[in-house]
């Protein structure tokens, strides 16, 4: 897998998210008036303590879940990009 374009919501900027990332807070937004060139699902993710947005056709395709021993001590679902 590879890296993950993203928007930096604080930044307001675009950014690459390198593999191996660990991201948390995944929530899947829909943009119903989103114009017709742009996704209308959108991926809403927090890394290193910044919010990002992709659409979510491509945060799927890069991202997996990550195999932890002992998960039910984590807060949170985390993913790890690439």
């Amino acid at each position: 897998m590879s890296s993950l374009d993203a928007w930096d919501v604080g930044a307001c900027t675009d950014v690459r998210l390198e593999a191996g990332l660990l991201v948390s807070l995944v929530r899947i937004r829909c943009e119903p008036l989103a114009a017709p060139a742009t996704a209308p699902y959108l991926a809403e993710f927090e890394c290193r303590d910044r919010t990002y947005v992709c659409p979510l056709y491509r945060f799927q395709a890069r991202t997996q879940t990550a195999e932890l021993e002992f998960a039910e001590a984590l807060p949170e679902r985390k993913v790890a990009v690439g």
